[in-house]
């Protein structure tokens, strides 16, 4: 029995946290497919041109593993209707602060089952277990502060993992404080790690336990590695 269609609509400029929390919630549901607001919609919505183009926007929602298909539309659409010529969504998916009476509306007159998730479904940072490598597959580390997760890091790790399982070794707050002072890291070590982990390049998010320069090496039982003391 194949996975319910899963819909979510919107621009998705400058991803942060809760739109992966989003959209891993939404795909818990069935494979998720973004149909993705092109430039032109979000400047006449917000006033302002997206800070990043849709190009670039479709690059990084295809990159993350909660993701199954992101369509890019060429053309402006009504934001409380779906363009789902096509398509055969069972459900559109939604968060509590763009939820809207017409978008239900929408859904009841299209057979469509109107998923609302609320800021409770989406609080906190699950960790994402990393998936079973075939057997003598190598291991990658890249160590960092991933702060402001872009697309210039996900084209990173994209490219990292051509060599081997990735692991991302991220370094704890008290220690990011240490290297670049008051006011960092922005985001917790927390909230940092499962945006890395969002990424499908990546194999595992770790948190490193030192301080200064992050110096990985291997878990006692061998099974991944993370940061010596």
């Amino acid at each position: 029995m194949s996975a319910k269609q899963i819909i979510v609509s919107g621009g998705f400029d400058d991803i942060r946290s809760r739109q992966l929390r989003f959209l891993e919630e939404s795909a818990k549901l069935g494979e998720v497919t973004v149909l993705l607001w092109p430039d032109v919609m979000l400047q006449k919505l917000t006033g302002q041109p997206p800070k990043f183009p849709l190009a670039e926007r479709t690059y990084f929602l295809n990159a993350v593993r909660f993701v199954n298909r992101v369509i890019p539309l060429s053309e402006p659409v009504a934001p409380d209707s779906l363009t789902i010529s096509g398509l055969r969504p069972a459900i559109w998916a939604d968060d509590e602060s763009s939820a809207r009476q017409a978008r239900l509306e929408f859904c009841r007159a299209h057979g469509i089952e109107y998923h609302v998730f609320t800021a409770d479904d989406l609080k906190g940072f699950p960790e994402i277990p990393p998936t079973p490598s075939p057997a003598g597959r190598k291991k990658v580390i890249v160590t960092g502060c991933y702060d402001w997760f872009h697309s210039g890091h996900v084209r990173f790790c994209e490219e990292v993992s051509a060599h081997g399982d990735l692991y991302v070794i991220i370094g704890h707050d008290a220690n990011i404080r240490q290297l670049k002072g008051e006011g960092h890291p922005l985001l917790p070590e927390a909230e940092r790690r499962y945006i890395c982990g969002s990424i499908k390049f990546v194999k595992q998010a770790l948190i490193s336990t030192g301080t200064g320069c992050w110096m990985p090496t291997r878990k006692s039982n061998g099974s991944s590695p993370t940061s010596t003391p």
